[in-house]
Parts: structure tokens; sequence; C-alpha cells
């Protein structure tokens, strides 16, 4: 383990946060000026290893160590090291399987000081052991070596040494842990002895006493057992007997009132039908005939009426229709012509971007012309004025002649040092290289062989990549098909789940999915289904109210005849069910002039119960049958008046219902909202629906995939095994002995290259220069001559420059006027393409609109339809009315005749079964106040009397007959009295409480024991690996002294050794030896 990086904040002179790292493993010295640091360096890592002794960090107390005292600002000081810990071996105990570790120690003024180990806080206690298991104990007084004391560690005694060798070798922590728990046995040893004097003195004594006195109470106590076994036994058959009496009274008292209440429900049900069929009979006799005609004279009406509306709408649909086949036209016609405007823009832009490019190029021709003749002007300038020096690409001056020379002669001397430097690299380059060729050929065979297998792998690559690309396989797609999948059978199982949650939360709607067996005559044209599952109701605020209304006849079955419904009922169904046979059914509508005058009273806030639903024209019996005669109202004053004024049956938006003959039923039926369910059901039900379809397109068309996916993938894993075959045998190559001298030589070639062209650069360079020089030598010589050269040129040169300028600005005013007449047209392209498109927004616009417009037009097409449909239903469903009312008539009043005579013999039933129940009940009486006399007193009955008379069990009463269970009773009675007086009645518990304290104490002496034998393994355990580390420690120690000072002082040899005829863990000292003379004392030395 060793330091990797050490962070300071706030300690010493290091006031904000400093990192000083990563620390190298062979790390040994800080070196610096005076007044860096170093110093404090040294004592923030003494300060996180728990240094206490605080003069060893130049310290008087904690506070010292913040920055300036926390004067400034700075109240805490925090130092953190991180250690490296990959060495396992020399890993802290309890850290192996950390890499790292990271201690925090933290100072705050007027605070407390804190240690973290990996951002945990931890105890000084805990930080001392972790360091002292890996050799590193801070307080130590030989910890720190300061300068000078040297001398007093050469002249330690033997044991002090020895101690100091302890101390480095972390043995000194053993030690502590050795005495601690020497310490611990003696306290086990006067624990064990404590113990043995309560054992002798207390306990075995009464545990002798206590155990004569149990075999007496023992026999006390079984005889009180049996007696209580034997009076239990008595006690629960003579309950036995009275409850059975009890049950077969109430089971025929039951049986008793349930035959009443059928009775009655018999009767009361014949009384309403009764009034129910004659009420029928005096609205049939009241509205025959004239009503009937009336109501079909006004629906035949209504129906010419939406048969002229249904007309207009078709005309205002074809009329829409043509509207949008123009407009379609129209936006052909425009994106025609942005088209061709497109394709003419397309072109200019060409023709732009070359004029744009000509006219760049002159223009940047101009800028060059200016600057080449403001070059020319300065140079003319300076060659007018007599200076003769050198000119820069800007035109100024930068050395005279004489300066360049000098220049130029340095130039030269670099330029021959570089070219010896080059040829010295090149030659040494060059006799690498060639040992290195030698090298290759050795291994050259192997390496071709490598090579060999390699250039097969990448070829074989190759071929499976272009196959790969060849299959025209689309992954991401055939990926996201697969997720949908996912997805889709996701939400089928999240929908499924709520409809059988919402199935299981209410029972009822089992009831609303009727379910039979098809065969002949029973399919889904015979058998309709359920009433609820019939109709839609148009506003759900009318649930409840709906719910109410139709009550139980929501549940019943729409069969087409009275035949099929036999059929039904033979089939063999799950529930019980009621059948509404379209042919037979007795049902019968609110006149429409009564309801006309309920309206007018209510100012049409109360509605037809009918009129608020909507269903299949042909179950309109069965809807009538259900909520015909009933009447929606807004709240409880207006259904009284409605019912009470003109007798009709009412129900309010809140489920109150109201009968004309006075019963009231108050709230929604058991608070179900069928209504509201099953439009949750349905939903749920059409959404997995349009899921499965869905499904079933997603599934065809990975299955088209499939097939090329197994070809992709096939390919794609053969080709990963390829990639990674030819990755491999790269690797080889390259690491191979052959490879490496390859790469070394190409290496070392490229060098051979490198250091050729900068030899071939510098003698070119030389030359240049040398060149340069005798130029300048002849332009000194001959300098009158040069200046009249030079301003004769510089004169040439600007006449020529200022003609450039005016050729370059003439072409770029000609360029520039073609290029605005170009953009002019483009620009005039441009806006018409705009205004087509604005067109084509525009009547796109309108055309959305109007495809709305057909669409809402269609819809109410279809609606008028489907109303005339209706109405066509309705009236020739009135005309079949007229035909079978008078047959209705006669059969209703003689189902009167057939009621009145049930309910006579109804009543008669009635009266017997009253007398009958009059008996049982007192009968039931009695029974029932012995068993209640014996659960009162008998308490254990209430939870015992579930095995009484059970076979095999405690109250089994074939083991013993009455007579002679009566006589054991009264022998074990005096038994009991007779031993009452000779027995010690907590004998027992004395015996219990005595033995658990026995056995507690037999417990902790075996701790004690085992706690003893174990910390006596730990020391020996302790002294073994003390002497093994002491002895690895002073080997090293010996070892690494020998080689340091054999090295400071050649020919000198020293060694750390016991005293003759001692082992080492008595004592060691240095030994110091020069020329193989062996020093009896180190005063001989000199220098310390």
């Amino acid at each position: 383990m060793y330091i990797k990086d050490v962070i300071i904040d706030g300690f010493k002179s290091y006031a904000k946060r400093t990192q000083i790292g990563e620390f190298d493993p062979q790390f040994t010295a800080i070196t610096g000026l005076n007044g860096s640091g170093k110093s404090n360096i040294l004592d923030a890592i003494c300060f996180v290893l728990g240094i206490t002794n605080l003069g060893q960090v130049r310290a008087s107390n904690l506070q010292d160590l913040v920055y300036k005292s926390g004067q400034t600002g700075v109240t805490k000081a925090t130092v953190t090291i991180t250690f490296d810990n990959t060495d396992k071996p020399q890993s802290p105990m309890g850290y192996h399987w950390k890499d790292s570790i990271t201690i925090t120690r933290q100072v705050v003024i007027g605070g407390r000081n804190k240690y973290l180990i990996d951002g945990v806080q931890a105890t000084p206690g805990r930080i001392h052991d972790l360091f002292t298991s890996v050799q590193l104990n801070i307080q130590n007084p030989h910890f720190l070596i300061m300068q000078g004391r040297i001398t007093k560690v050469l002249n330690m005694k033997p044991q002090e040494i020895l101690s100091l060798l302890e101390e480095a070798a972390g043995t000194r922590m053993w030690e502590n842990k050795k005495a601690t728990a020497q310490r611990t046995i003696d306290k086990k040893n006067q624990r064990l002895g404590e113990i043995n004097d309560v054992l002798e003195s207390e306990i075995n004594p009464t545990l002798n006493r206590l155990h004569s006195e149990r075999a007496a109470y023992l026999a006390y106590q079984r005889c009180v057992s049996q007696l209580e076994q034997l009076t239990r036994l008595q006690l629960a058959k003579d309950f036995l007997t009275a409850e059975s009496t009890l049950e077969n009274s109430n089971t025929a008292i039951a049986d008793c009132v349930s035959e009443k209440e059928t009775v009655r429900t018999a009767i009361t049900d014949s009384q309403q039908r009764v009034i129910g069929i004659q009420g029928k009979i005096v609205e049939a006799r009241d509205s025959m005939g004239q009503e009937t005609q009336n109501e079909l004279r006004e629906l035949q009406g209504i129906l010419d009426k939406e048969g002229k509306v249904l007309a207009k709408q078709e005309s205002l649909l074809q009329s829409i229709q043509e509207d949008i086949s123009q407009d379609k036209k129209k936006i052909q016609r425009v994106m025609k012509s942005a088209k061709e405007d497109q394709l003419l823009l397309s072109s200019r832009q060409g023709e732009v971007e070359n004029f744009e490019l000509t006219f760049n190029n002159l223009k940047q021709a101009v800028q060059d012309a200016h600057n080449s003749l403001k070059k020319a002007q300065a140079q003319y300038q300076a060659v007018s004025t007599g200076n003769f020096s050198s000119l820069e690409e800007d035109g100024e001056a930068s050395q005279t002649l004489q300066q360049q020379l000098m220049t130029c002669t340095t130039a030269i001397s670099q330029a021959k040092s570089d070219l010896q430097q080059a040829e010295v690299r090149f030659r040494q380059a060059t006799g690498e290289m060639k040992l290195a060729e030698k090298k290759c050929r050795e291994g050259q065979v192997e390496y071709n062989q490598q090579k060999v297998l390699l250039e097969k792998s990448e070829k074989q690559t190759k071929l499976l990549e272009a196959k790969l690309q060849h299959i025209e396989f689309p992954a991401d797609r055939y990926h996201s098909l697969t997720q949908e999948r996912v997805d889709v059978n996701n939400r089928i199982g999240q929908l499924k789940g709520e409809i059988n949650k919402l199935k299981m939360e209410n029972n009822f709607l089992t009831r609303l999915h009727f379910s039979y067996k098809h065969g002949p005559g029973l399919n889904e044209h015979t058998v309709k289904g359920v009433v609820a599952r019939k109709l839609v109701v148009k506003d759900p605020s009318y649930y409840t109210a709906l719910e109410c209304a139709g009550g139980g006849r929501l549940y019943s079955v729409i069969v087409d005849t009275e035949d099929t419904g036999k059929k039904l009922l033979k089939s063999g169904l799950e529930f019980r069910v009621t059948l509404i046979p379209l042919n037979k059914i007795e049902a019968k509508e609110i006149p429409k002039d009564k309801m006309k005058r309920i309206l007018s009273a209510t100012n049409n806030q109360a509605s037809n119960a009918l009129s608020l639903i909507e269903y299949p024209p042909e179950l309109h019996a069965a809807m009538v049958y259900a909520f015909g005669n009933v009447v929606v109202c807004e709240d409880n004053e207006q259904a009284k008046e409605v019912t009470f004024g003109f007798g009709v049956t009412t129900v309010t938006l809140d489920g109150n219902k109201y009968e004309p003959a006075g019963i009231v039923h108050g709230g929604s039926p058991d608070g179900k909202r069928i209504f509201l369910k099953l439009s949750k059901l349905d939903e749920a039900t059409g959404e997995i629906e349009k899921l499965d379809q869905s499904l079933k397109v997603l599934g065809n068309e990975i299955s088209q995939l499939e097939r090329d996916r197994v070809e992709f993938d096939k390919l794609s894993k053969e080709l990963e095994i390829q990639q990674y075959e030819c990755v491999n045998f790269k690797t080889r190559l390259l690491e191979s002995y052959a490879g490496q001298k390859i790469q070394e030589y190409e290496k070392l070639k490229e060098e051979v290259s490198g250091e050729k062209e900068k030899i071939s650069t510098s003698k070119q360079v030389l030359e240049a220069k040398e060149v340069l020089k005798s130029d300048l030598e002849m332009k000194i010589a001959n300098i009158d001559q040069y200046r009249e050269q030079e301003v004769k040129r510089t004169q040439e040169q600007l006449k020529k420059c200022k003609k450039d300028v005016q050729t370059s600005e003439t072409a770029l005013n000609e360029k520039e006027g073609s290029l605005q007449t170009v953009l002019a047209e483009t620009e005039g392209l441009k806006n018409s393409i705009q205004q087509c498109e604005a067109e084509i927004e525009e009547i796109n616009s309108s055309l959305e609109e109007k495809l709305s417009s057909q669409t809402k037009e269609k819809e109410i097409g279809e609606e008028i339809a489907d109303r005339v449909k209706v109405l066509s239903e309705q009236v020739e469903l009135k005309k079949n009315e007229l035909k079978f009312s008078f047959k209705e008539l006669k059969m209703m009043e003689e189902q009167i005749r057939n009621l009145e005579e049930k309910k006579q013999t109804l009543i008669l039933q009635e009266k017997a079964t009253e007398h009958k129940l009059a008996k049982l009940k007192k009968d039931l009486k009695d029974a029932n106040t012995l068993v209640e006399q014996m659960l009162q007193k008998h308490n254990w009955i209430a939870t015992e009397k579930q095995y009484f008379g059970v076979p095999n069990s405690a109250f089994d009463f074939n083991t013993m007959k009455d007579g002679s269970l009566r006589t054991k009773i009264d022998s074990l009675t005096k038994e009991r009295d007779t031993l009452t007086n000779n027995v010690n009645m907590r004998a027992m518990t004395m015996l219990g409480h005595a033995e658990e304290k026995y056995s507690e104490l037999m417990r902790k002496k075996t701790i004690v024991e085992n706690d003893k034998s174990k910390i006596a393994n730990l020391i020996s355990e302790l002294d073994a690996k003390k002497n093994e580390a002491l002895n690895k420690a002073w080997q090293q120690v010996n070892k690494d002294f020998e080689s340091i000072f054999s090295t400071l002082l050649p020919g000198a040899t020293a060694k750390l050794e016991p005293q003759e005829g001692f082992s080492f863990l008595e004592g060691l000292e240095f030994r110091i030896a020069f020329g193989g003379m062996w020093k009896e004392s180190l005063s001989e030395l000199s220098g310390g």
C-alpha cells in the first residue's frame, strides 16, 4: 500500500484546496525552495496517520494546524490521502477487496476532530488499527527520526533495538491485543469461581428437596386431571343432546318461515298481477282503435317529412362533392406552374453561382493588385532614400545589407551543425537497421505463415460482409415491429386484467354476459341477448334513473318466440334467468296524449324512459316491457306531482322511484351503476378487438421478415466470429517475436529515411545561404551601381502594378452589372413560386374545410336515413297492433279469473303454516334456555363443542357408558379431597424455577470455559504470528541495512544480529566490519 495523492485544504500554509500527486510507488523525498511548504506536506501526512504528539508537526494544539489559526476566515483544516491498495498481500485487514482507500482527517476551530474512511466517519482507534496492520504506527517514538537522533539510535541497547524492530514490523499491536486477552482470561476465571460457589451452596440442596415433593404433587395432579376430563365428557354429552334438539327445532322453524314467505310472496304477486292486468285492460279499452290510428297517422307524417329532409341532404352532398373535384383540379394546375418555375429557378441559380464565383475571383484580383501597388510604392520610396535593406511582404524594411550578411553567416554555421548531427544519427540508425533486418530474417518464416493466415481471415471477413450487405433485411424495422407486437400484447393483457378486475369487483356483470349452448333453433337470430346489453343510453346523466326504472328486467333475456325459450331452458343454463319472448310479451307504452300532458305540466323537464335510449327496432316490444310505463323526472317534487297527478310510475335522476299505489323506493339499485360499468367494459372490449386486428397485421409482416432474419442472423454470427479471429491473428502477428522485430525494423527504416531527408534539406539550406552570402558581399562591394539598378527596377514594377489595378477594376465593374441582372431574375422566380405555394395552401385549406363538411353532412345524411328506417318499422308495427288488440283483451280477462282462484288457495295454505310455526317456536324457546345456561356456566363448551362425539377424540362417548361414567366421577372426587391436605401446591413451580436457574448457570459456565479456551488459543496464535512477522522484518531490515551501508562505504559491511548465545527475540545489536575485520564498538566510526 502506498500514497497515490494528497489533498490539503486549510492546513497550515495551504489556505485553498491543493492536490499533490499522483505519487510514484518509489517516491522517497520532497524537494523545494525554503518556505515552499515541503515540511507542511509531511506534517499533513502525519496528521492523517493519527499523530498525537503535536510537537513533531511543530504545533502546540490542533487549532495551530488551521491556516493562520482561523484568523482569515478559514475555520477548518482538512487533509485527504488516497492509498493504492492493489498489492493484496500487503492490504490492511478487512480491506482486501478494495483497490484504493481514502482516509480523511478534519479539525474545526471550536469543534471536534474527526476521521473518515472512504467518506464514512470512523473512530481514531479504527484508524490506528488500520495503519498498525500494515506496520505504520505513528505513535512509535521512532516513527519520525529527526536530524541529530541517528547517534542515539545506534547507541541503543539490544532490547531497545528489538523494540524498534517490533514497532516497524507492527507486532506491538499483537502485544497489546495479547495483554487485553490475558486480562479477559482473568475476568473469566473470577466469574467461573463465582458460578461454582452458587451451584454448591444454593442450587444443588434446593433441587434435592424439591424432587422429593414433586412425586406427591404429580399424584394429586393426575387425579385432578382425570376428574376434570370425565366431568367434561359428561357435560359434553348433556350439551350435545340439548343442542341437537335446538338445531332440529331451528331447521323446522326456518322451513316453516320460508314456506310462509313463499306463500305470502305468491299472494302479493297474484294481487299485483291482477291490478296490472286490470289497468292494462282499462288503458287498452280507452286507447283501442282511435288512438292507434292517430299514432299511425302521426308516424306517417313524420316519415314523409324525414324523407324530404333526406332528399335535400343528398343534393347538398352532391354539390359539395363537385366543389371538392374543382379544387383538386385547380391544385394540379397551380402545382404544375410552380414546378416549371422551380426548374427555371434551378437553372438561374446555377448561373448565379458561376457569376458569383467569377465576381469573387475578380474582387480578389483587385485586392491583390492594390496590395502589390502598395508594396511597390514602399520599395520605391525606400530605394529612393538610399535604404537597401531587405523588404518583408508587408513592404516594411527589416534589416540592412550588413545585418543580412551577419544573419546569413550565423545561419550557415547552424546549417553545418545540423548537417553533422543528421549524418551522425543517420549512421547510427543505419547500423541499428541492419541488425534489426538480420533479426527479422530469423523469424521471417513464422511471420509469413501468420501473415498468410491473417490475409485469409481478412478475405473471408470481406466475403461475409459482402453477403450480409446483399441481404436486404431491414433490421431496424424488424426490431421495431417486434417491440410493437410486445407492446400490443402488454396492452391487451392490461385491458383483460381491467375487465377481469371489473367483473370480480362487480359480480352482477356476470349475469349480463349471458351464454348458452348453440344448437338447432338456438343462435344469435333467435336468442337476442340480455336487455341491458341491447340498448344504448343517450345521455350518461340518466344512467342511475334508467337502472332504477328497468330494475331486475335489465337482466332478462330476449328471445324471438316462446318455443325458443323452452329450448333454451332445456339446454341447461349456468344460472336462473327471466325470458322475454317477443311474440308473447304483454307491454304497453304511456299514451301519447297523456305524455303530452305530463310534458306540459313539467315544462318539458320530464322524459319518457323509452325516449332516453336507443335500440334495434325489432326489440321495441321488449324495451316497452322494461321501460314503457316509466317517466324520468329531475327531482322528487316533480316525480310526486307526475305520479299522483297522472297515475304513472316515475323515477328521479337520483334513483328514487314512485309508484301510483304509494310505494316509494329510495336510491339507486344497490349502487351498482350498471350502465356506467358496462360502458367501461364495452370500451375495453372494443379496444381489445382493434388491438387484435393490429396484432394480426404485425404478425403477418413479421412472418414475412422472419425468413430473411434467420439468414441475416446466421451470417451476422459468422461475421462476428470471423472478425474476432481476424483480430486474434493480427494481435498474434504483432505480438510475435518476428512481428515485433519487423515493427522495430520498419520504425528504424522510417528513422533512416527521415535522417536522410534532413541531410538533403540541410545541404540545400547550406548551399542557398552560401549563395545568398556571396550575393550580399557583392552588393556591399558595388553599392552605387546596385542603387541605380534598384531604383530603375522599382519604377518599372510601380507602373506595372498601377496598370494591373486599373484593368482589374474595369473587369470587376462589368461583371457586377451582369450579376445584378441575373439576381433580379432569380428573385422574380422565387416570388412566383411563393405565390403558387400560398395559393396551394389556400386551396388546401378550403379543400380540408369542404372535406370536413362533406364528412359531417354525410353523417347527418346517414342519421336521417336511420331515422327514416326506424319510422318505417314503427309504422309497420302500429299497423300490426291494430290486428291483435281485441284478442289481447280476452286473454287478459281469462288471466284475472285464474289468478283469483290461485289467490284463495294460497290464503288457506298460509293459515295452516302460521299454526305450525307457533308450536315450533315454543319448543325452540325451551331448548334454547338450556343451551344458554350451559354455555354461560362452562366457557370451554363454546371452543370444544366441535369435537363432541367425535370418535378417537377426548369427547368420544363410546369409551364409557353413562352409568359407569358417573360412578367413576364420584370415586375420583373423594380421592382428590384426601390428597389436598398433604400436597405442596408450589412444588412444581419452585422446582421449575430452580432447574431453570441451574441450567442457566451451567450454560454460563460452559460459555465462560469456551471463551477462556478460545482466548488461550488466540494468545498462542498471536505469539506465533508475532514471531513470524518479527523474524521476517529482521531478515529484511538486516538485508537492506547491509546493502545501504556497503553502498555508502565501499569495502565495508554491516549487520543487525542477536547477542552471542541469545535468540533474536531477546535483543539485537549493530555490527560493523571494515575489510573483513568486525568492530566490537561503533565508537570507532567517524562522522555519524
